[in-house]
């Protein structure tokens, strides 16, 4: 499992550069040969993972376990958390006021359904490395930064446009990982969580975003899913009527026309 890892990150990485983010993205991964590592697997490696940096720290080569600050991985039977259409906003508006540098990785993985690891790997570059058609308004995954490895595009509603607008767009963030673990703490803070859902932001991005276009196919596409994981997991979770508010969440001081700009 450590080979798999050190394979994963790099030979030459060093032990004290790496964070939580470069941990989950070796379980999205499915290690360095990407196979589909279910949750129980994921829950066994990590814990390998957890005892190799409790080590590290004994020989003062790092200070802390990035294991530690991984979200809880759920191994019973598959229940997402969504959240609220409130609980949205308020972890939108705390990003706004606290966190605003990374607010576009927030909006991003809410309404477009990106997962965290894929949202610190974009770039709002205009050259061939950038992930942003503003001509056709998709997000453009390249297939080397998914996690299926294979290429893919995505819509941005007008709300995520919105949230995208708060602020001028440059991605990628320095230090993304660290960034996003402290607004997770205050976030759990702010919504009274004692841990933050496991995934929590995409399975609400499925879950409002199926009973709001009714349409499987669009939504697993964008998510990087498939329609059965759709249909068994996120059909019906919320009504039509708060799937309507979710995609009418707006920026205070911000109506729905607007525009982004890119660094």
């Amino acid at each position: 499992v450590v080979k798999n890892f050190r394979d994963f990150v790099g030979g030459d990485t060093q032990c004290a550069t790496i964070t939580s983010g470069d941990i989950e993205d070796w379980m999205d991964a499915g290690g360095g040969k990407g196979r589909d590592w279910d949750n129980r697997t994921k829950v066994g490696y990590s814990k390998q993972g957890k005892n190799l940096f409790n080590w590290l720290i004994k020989q003062d080569v790092v200070k802390e376990n990035p294991v530690a600050k991984l979200e809880k991985i759920n191994v019973g039977p598959f229940d997402p958390y969504v959240l609220t259409v409130e609980e949205c906003r308020k972890v939108l508006n705390l990003c706004r006021e606290k966190h605003l540098e990374i607010l576009p990785l927030l909006a991003l993985n809410l309404f477009c359904g990106i997962r965290p690891s894929e949202t610190r790997r974009l770039s709002s570059s205009k050259g061939r490395d950038g992930n942003f058609d503003w001509e056709d308004n998709e997000v453009i995954f390249q297939a080397k930064k998914t996690k299926t490895k294979m290429r893919r595009c995505g819509e941005r509603s007008d709300n995520c446009l919105a949230w995208l607008g708060v602020q001028e767009l440059n991605l990628p963030i320095v230090n993304a990982n660290h960034k996003r673990d402290s607004f997770l703490r205050d976030a759990k803070k702010e919504l009274g969580f004692d841990e933050w859902p496991h995934d929590c932001l995409r399975h609400s991005f499925c879950s409002y975003g199926l009973r709001h276009t009714e349409n499987a196919g669009k939504v697993a596409l964008q998510a990087g899913n498939t329609e059965k994981v759709l249909f068994n997991h996120y059909l019906k979770l919320v009504s039509k009527a708060d799937a309507e508010k979710f995609w009418n969440i707006y920026p205070e001081g911000v109506g729905t026309q607007f525009q982004v700009v890119a660094a």
